[in-house]
């Protein structure tokens, strides 16, 4: 069973806020193995460029408690497709690019891009459902019904796009992804209310792509996972979207 969990879990298990046992009980009850890609090294990038004296040296403590307990190697793109790299060597060959070729300023750009539209379009997330019977445990597949949900689709030209088309094209792949959930955040979906949260929102797009390498993705951040859910179901992408509460009662 390859399990991904985004950074979020990962630093709430290395500050043990969630207890380490939980993990290792899933990898011997239900064969759970842990897996770290190019997203979680840019995220860690992006933390130690934002380390001051106070917090200094706590970024790399979070990387040595992610490569613990992670198979290693590194979840990383193709031009064909995503698939893991194994072995130390092809981790940090993909850590040095991520240290050289810095993603910051390019996840500022898509994230400012992504504000402006959202300011734009205007939906109010509270009437996207309006007139619609709303039920919370399948808004996820009732959002792509909706008319202005179906106009954007066709706006972004990302209608009927299926991840077993796509999966071994991964520029392809990647745009429809990220089109998708930019529909979902233009129509106001699971929309975070704090501006400041974009960036993060970028990351996390990232990190749901390559999760698509592995059957279960982990994250306590319920707004994205609804996201992530609404995009799973669209495209058909095999993956379960859970909590991590969810995770240690299915798997432990």
């Amino acid at each position: 069973m390859k399990v991904y969990f985004d950074q979020q879990i990962w630093s709430a298990l290395c500050k043990e806020e969630i207890g380490t046992e939980i993990i290792k009980r899933a990898g011997k009850i239900s064969n759970c193995k842990y897996y770290l890609s190019v997203a979680h090294l840019e995220e860690l990038h992006s933390a130690e460029k934002r380390e001051t004296k106070d917090n200094l040296g706590l970024t790399g403590i979070l990387e040595s408690y992610m490569k613990k307990y992670a198979v290693t190697g590194v979840i990383k793109e193709t031009v064909d497709d995503i698939r893991f790299h194994e072995g130390e060597i092809e981790y940090q060959k993909a850590r040095d690019t991520v240290w050289r070729v810095d993603t910051i300023q390019s996840v500022q750009s898509i994230s400012d891009l992504g504000l402006k539209l959202q300011k734009a379009n205007g939906v109010d997330p509270k009437t996207l459902f309006a007139g619609k019977k709303q039920n919370l445990d399948t808004e996820y597949i009732d959002v792509w019904e909706l008319d202005v949900v179906r106009n954007y689709l066709i706006n972004f030209n990302v209608e009927n796009v299926k991840y077993q088309d796509l999966k071994t094209q991964f520029p392809k792949l990647n745009c429809a992804m990220a089109l998708l959930f930019g529909v979902l955040t233009a129509v106001g979906y699971k929309r975070d209310k704090n501006e400041r949260l974009h960036n993060s929102g970028e990351y996390d797009i990232q990190h749901a792509i390559r999760a698509t390498y592995c059957d279960v993705f982990v994250s306590d951040d319920k707004r994205f996972r609804s996201k992530y859910k609404a995009v799973a179901y669209y495209m058909g992408i095999p993956i379960e979207i859970m909590s991590f509460e969810e995770f240690e009662n299915k798997y432990c």
